[in-house]
């Protein structure tokens, strides 16, 4: 550890077991306080980073739904889910549209999810499930 807090010299001479029991105590609270910090700060990078592709997935789903609109071909924005096997999802503009919205929300909260892993690995595995 750095350096010491000061306290002032009567309580150290009186009490110098409790002062130093006292300052390593709190040195470790800040070291605990500051590993949480540090992990809320990754996490929601992680979360921030998360949103944006979300956002970036609809902004492509958009244009790719406007392209089909004049009849241009349009593009899978996700990759495909045995799910929505059926030519129907695809063959319909908007049933192609729900499962592509379903499919970006649904790794949205993945990754979201991972984003936990650093803050609390219970609500991790909460929101996995």
């Amino acid at each position: 550890m750095g350096a010491r807090a000061q306290f002032p010299n009567f309580l150290i001479h009186a009490f110098p077991q409790k002062v130093a029991n006292m300052t390593e105590e709190w040195f470790s609270i800040w070291e605990k306080t500051l590993e949480t910090a540090d992990a809320w700060v990754s996490g929601v990078g992680r979360a921030q980073q998360a949103t944006m592709s979300a956002a970036a997935r609809h902004l492509e789903l958009m244009a790719s739904g406007y392209a089909r609109l004049w009849g241009q071909p349009g593009s899978d924005v996700m990759p495909e889910d045995g799910r929505f096997r059926d030519d129907a999802w695809r063959e319909n503009l908007a049933f192609d549209l729900l499962k592509q919205i379903y499919l970006i929300s649904a790794q949205w909260m993945v990754e979201m999810a991972d984003g936990l892993e650093e803050i609390s690995p219970d609500l991790h595995k909460q929101a996995q499930f």
